[in-house]
């Protein structure tokens, strides 16, 4: 990981939002060390990139059910942040400002967090777990939580809080896997 992050630590483009190119949705299949690379760079927005991300979970996850916890708003408020960062040439991390979602399993203040278990269905984390925090140190933008087997102990993505993950191919099918 280090190796692909390895310029991280340069400073930002110097593109302003005006001049950026249209952000299209294939971005949100570019990976994270590309989409890191061209926000330092000035080449897409942070801003962009969350919206897109937001708009493809919105369009395709309705029957998927795969992002079960969706922290929009927040996630573009700290997109808007990493931009307005990058005018100041801060740039807060090798995953600046990149989209990314986490496992519902893992704390996050402030967001529901159930262990996938219906007896602490609504529980808000009260602090974030130590890769989550890494994660955010790095500079990423979390989306949301996905879903994924009770106690994160089966080869498929059903629970009782959220119901099962389907596979995007072939809905009558599990996802499979603990991450769904």
């Amino acid at each position: 990981l280090a190796q692909v992050f390895k310029s991280s630590s340069s400073t930002a483009g110097s593109a302003t939002h005006a001049s950026l190119p249209k952000v299209t949705m294939e971005w949100c299949l570019r990976p994270a060390s590309e989409q890191a690379k061209a926000i330092r760079d000035g080449a897409v927005s942070s801003t962009a990139l969350v919206r897109r991300h937001i708009e493809r979970i919105e369009r395709l996850d309705g029957p998927i059910n795969a992002v079960v916890v969706r922290l929009f708003d927040r996630a573009l408020a700290r997109a808007a942040e990493a931009d307005e960062a990058l005018k100041r040439n801060e740039v807060w991390g090798p995953l600046h400002g990149v989209p990314i979602t986490i496992k519902e399993s893992f704390m996050l203040k402030g967001s529901l967090t159930t262990g996938m278990q219906p007896e602490f269905a609504g529980e808000v984390a009260g602090a974030n777990a130590l890769s989550v925090q890494l994660l955010l140190d790095a500079g990423a933008v979390i989306l949301g939580k996905t879903n994924m087997a009770a106690y994160g102990a089966d080869y498929q993505s059903a629970n009782e809080v959220y119901g099962r993950t389907n596979n995007p191919f072939d809905v009558s099918r599990t996802a499979g896997g603990s991450s769904g």
